[in-house]
């Protein structure tokens, strides 16, 4: 499986405002997070084909827009080429089931966020990306500003955009699902759960790689621009 980081927990502390642009106040929220692991880039093709072949019930998870092909119903494997590219086109429970299978969880939004810190501090009102705060260029992440034609790239093509903690592609390439809820208030004032998603995509501005940025989406969606990357919490087998 994928190489992996270790992550040292803490408490974690951002405002409502970096979650929820309808937020009243700007009070901060503080959550502890555990030690983990995260995978250093997000989940390939390779890794994916190697899911969907894994069983029947895995390969329900095919979608043939990946840049997967199936060679029949239950074996997959990854387009020449491709293999190293992040997998698209999953929804969140099939990015959830990969996690299960694999011995790992999805992370949590706050996960998420602790792992592209690393041990920096979120200031009020500061815009931060995964590797600091110059803005994203061509060399540090693949987004709308930086490239003239986006397409999705190869897993850790912009070294200069790791984290401090080695952590690649946390900002653009493919956005990425967390387990964390987010409710969307309907028109008739029900409230609808979405998932929150992290780290913006080749398909986002430059402004929207912001760490504090966050996208909801339906459980269901199948995006070209959404993967996934997966964490082990200290204490779990794998």
């Amino acid at each position: 499986m994928a190489d992996m980081v270790q992550i040292e927990g803490r408490d974690l502390e951002w405002s409502e405002l970096g979650r929820n642009r309808k937020a009243k106040n700007d009070k901060p929220v503080r959550r502890r997070c555990s030690n983990f692991r995260m995978d250093r880039t997000e989940v390939t093709n390779q890794q994916y084909a190697e899911f969907l072949s894994a069983s029947a019930a895995n390969a329900r998870f095919y979608d043939p827009r990946m840049d997967i092909v199936a060679l029949d119903s239950t074996h997959f494997r990854a387009v020449a080429g491709k293999e190293n590219f992040p997998v698209t086109f999953i929804d969140w429970l099939g990015a959830y089931t990969f996690a299960s299978w694999a011995g790992k969880s999805l992370p949590t939004e706050d996960e998420w966020l602790l792992a592209a810190l690393g041990s920096r501090r979120l200031q009020p009102s500061a815009v931060v990306y995964p590797w600091g705060d110059e803005v994203p260029d061509s060399t540090r992440a693949n987004c709308v500003s930086s490239r003239m034609a986006p397409s999705v790239s190869r897993v850790a093509s912009f070294p200069a955009g790791a984290t401090p903690t080695q952590l690649s592609d946390m900002g653009g390439n493919v956005a990425e699902w967390t387990l964390t809820e987010g409710k969307i208030v309907l028109s008739d004032g029900k409230e609808d759960s979405w998932i929150v998603v992290k780290g913006g995509s080749f398909l986002d501005a430059g402004s929207q790689l912001s760490l504090t940025k966050r996208s909801l989406r339906k459980r269901d969606e199948r995006l070209g621009s959404l993967g996934f990357r997966c964490i082990v919490r200290e204490g779990a087998s794998q």
